[in-house]
């Protein structure tokens, strides 16, 4: 506060020094007047045969008076269209700052950010102040173990077990007008992967074939590096099997509603819940009969 009082003090000292340089000069203009001695207004005065030369002191001095005059109405013209147009460059000083805050990868701005981050990496989120000043900014943290660090109007924070984590930002003025935003990011060490996948029978060319495809399956935490690496496909009570191909086919010995279960595997070694659907396959008369045949030879 006392410094800003000391800016508008000295402001008004140098408006004051401005006006009274400007009628400084315009008393020396006038003094520059008065002291000429010898003037001379030569009046042409007809006779009939010489011209007779006159001196005029009182024409001059109604002219150096009207002259001041008129010097005197330019001055406070011009110094009242100056003040009048000049930008204060106080104005704004005393207006309440604004803080924001915005994840990296989006345009929008607000008081209050809430998110997620895999531990073993920082959280970045990006800050803003409009002030007229250069204001510096505060975080309190709930959790003292966390990590916090400040740069180029980015905060790095940092977490080494799972939970929830809040960051309380605040940036006060010089007249006690404060600013704040709130940051709240749950930090978590994995998220298990999600499994989907979908079963059609292949056609008739092979009897009772189905194909089951797992490709649409992903990991939670992909935003953060994770993936699905592997899966389990269990079929009926006879075939389980481990595979980094998340698409097989499979060959019933005959028609009928199956069972059919599938499991993935993120880089972090965790499996997914395990989904299954119950498939009906079908075959024509001719191919029964053909399986019938078989199975009783």
């Amino acid at each position: 506060m006392k410094i800003h009082i000391y800016q508008f003090a000295g402001y008004i000292k140098v408006r004051y020094m401005i006006v009274k340089h400007k009628i400084l000069a315009a008393q020396k203009v006038v003094k520059a007047v008065n002291v000429v001695r010898v003037v001379r207004v030569v009046r042409v005065v007809k006779h009939t045969d010489n011209l007779q030369l006159k001196t005029c002191p009182q024409f001059f001095r109604h002219c150096a008076e009207t002259g001041v005059l008129l010097l005197i109405l330019i001055f406070t013209s011009c110094f009242f269209n100056s003040c009048d147009n000049r930008k204060d460059p106080y104005t704004g000083l005393d207006n309440t700052p604004v803080l924001t805050v915005q994840k990296l990868d989006s345009v929008k701005t607000c008081t209050y950010l809430t998110d997620s981050m895999k531990i073993g990496k920082p959280y970045v989120f990006k800050y803003n102040i409009i002030s007229f000043e250069n204001l510096p900014l505060n975080i309190v943290k709930t959790q003292v173990t966390d990590s916090v660090v400040v740069s180029n109007n980015l905060v790095y924070v940092n977490r080494l077990t799972e939970g929830l984590s809040e960051y309380f930002l605040k940036t006060t003025d010089p007249f006690g007008k404060a600013a704040n935003a709130n940051v709240a990011i749950t930090f978590f060490i994995n998220l298990p992967p999600v499994c989907e996948f979908t079963v059609t029978q292949a056609g008739m060319s092979i009897p009772c074939e189905i194909d089951i495809n797992a490709s649409s399956s992903y990991d939670q935490d992909s935003r953060w590096g994770g993936e699905v690496i592997n899966y389990e496909y269990i079929i009926g009570t006879d075939y389980d099997t481990k595979t980094v191909l998340n698409n097989i086919q499979y060959i019933f010995d005959g028609p009928g509603q199956k069972k059919i279960t599938v499991l993935c595997q993120d880089n972090n070694g965790t499996w997914s819940s395990p989904n299954t659907i119950y498939f009906s396959v079908t075959a024509s008369d001719t191919t029964q009969n053909l399986i019938k045949k078989l199975s009783t030879k």
